[in-house]
């Protein structure tokens, strides 16, 4: 039984860098400069790919995670597109983006392709800091007889499974997050049998009105690697223009 969990939690943490396998993909984080030259990560903002050629036609949506963090895979490298950046509090950020070649600098290129997107403060805005309410699973366990993660939220006032959907308890749609990790819709339905002896905590992000998501919820497990902020200075991205 514990191998049987051990290969099924990593073949979720796989899932979540490698489903639908893409040539070039984008990998980027959401950033400001703040003062004395020290970066600020900006958690939960909206990045939207529109058609370059037709800016009413999206192609992509995601929203960055707790750390900034944010992933479009699989990701149409050949085209090019118009990107709409939007977080509480900042500024929108406009930008296009154009086509990532096969070849650059003479070498071959594949893989993760940079896109780092710096945001400025909106000083007209009010700005909300977005805190975690935490549950720790120790805590729960102790109260409820739960086995899996569907099991789990059935147990927090915050979220409800409606269908296959996680919603906010008003209706509104929640993120999930994996160790920091965005994941996509059909990860999400297997993330409900997870077991939760795997699982070490959630982190429950109670988002402003307006945007794509009401709530955010971080599933941090016991196994792989939680997603940290960067080592290095974030710059903007050469295929932007």
């Amino acid at each position: 039984m514990k191998f049987n969990i051990i290969v099924f939690s990593l073949a979720l943490i796989i899932g979540l860098k490698s489903y639908s396998q893409s040539k070039i993909w984008i990998y980027g984080h959401v950033y400001e400069n703040g003062k004395n030259d020290k970066q600020g990560l900006i958690p939960f903002a909206t990045i939207s790919y529109y058609s370059y050629e037709n800016q009413s036609e999206l192609n992509y949506s995601t929203m960055s995670g707790p750390t900034g963090n944010y992933l479009i895979k699989p990701y149409n490298y050949k085209a090019k597109y118009h990107a709409v950046v939007e977080a509480p509090g900042y500024k929108t950020i406009f930008f296009n983006l154009k086509e990532i070649p096969e070849v650059w600098n003479g070498n071959p290129f594949s893989g993760n392709a940079s896109v780092n997107i710096c945001m400025v403060r909106d000083s007209t805005k009010m700005e909300e800091f977005i805190s975690p309410r935490e549950y720790t699973i120790k805590q729960l366990k102790k109260q409820y007889k739960i086995k899996t993660f569907k099991d789990l939220i059935e147990q927090i006032s915050d979220v409800k499974i409606d269908g296959m959907d996680l919603l906010t308890q008003q209706g509104g749609s929640v993120r999930i997050f994996v160790n920091g990790a965005g994941v996509t819709s059909e990860i999400c339905k297997e993330i409900y049998e997870l077991p939760v002896s795997i699982i070490s905590k959630l982190e429950y992000y109670n988002l402003p009105k307006g945007g794509l998501y009401e709530g955010a919820l971080d599933i941090i497990l016991n196994v792989g690697n939680v997603e940290k902020a960067p080592s290095y200075i974030l710059k903007g991205s050469e295929f932007a223009f």
